[in-house]
């Protein structure tokens, strides 16, 4: 009897201090004292909707980019741009890396993430380039590591209109 009494203490006293088991997921998966339940692939057309979210603020901000050298922008306007589209290219690169696709994209997807990180180096010497010389010269290298081929298969896979293209 006494036994018994300890051990529903015990759970009342374990359960009202939150107690849990330990994380087992990778660092800075969950909370900590969680576990995190294995996340389950996209299915095509929510891996769609999250593809075209992870892709557009580069689409936008590479459309300022060209409206500022094809206007002439002054070097200041053309390399803070660049150093958005970089940005966003890392931004980009990490959504690919974490998103849980579907098994036919995943390895796209993936290789998609390595080129545009890739990418975004070059973007960001261009954000620190001292004449628009320069600021070409980086752009023309992140157009040579573009990967047109792993976002058109990604994009016909989940029914997706054809993008712009590249990622340089």
């Amino acid at each position: 009897m006494r036994r018994t009494a300890v051990a529903v203490a015990l759970v009342a006293v374990l359960s009202l201090t939150g107690c849990s088991l330990p994380s087992t997921g990778p660092e800075g998966a969950g909370e900590a004292g969680t576990v995190d339940a294995p996340v389950e692939p996209l299915d095509k057309e929510a891996a769609g909707e999250q593809f075209l979210q992870i892709v557009g603020p580069y689409d936008g901000v590479r459309a300022q980019f060209e409206e500022a050298i094809d206007s002439g922008a002054p070097l200041a306007q053309q390399t803070g741009l660049a150093s958005a589209v970089a940005a966003a290219l890392r931004a980009e690169a990490e959504g690919l890396h974490k998103a849980a696709w579907p098994d036919d994209v995943s390895d796209d997807a993936h290789a998609l993430a390595g080129t545009v990180q890739e990418a975004a180096g070059h973007w960001e010497a261009a954000a620190a380039a001292g004449s628009k010389k320069e600021i070409r010269k980086h752009i023309d290298q992140a157009m040579e590591v573009e990967d047109d081929e792993a976002e058109a298969a990604i994009r016909e896979t989940l029914g997706l209109p054809a993008g712009a293209g590249g990622k340089g």
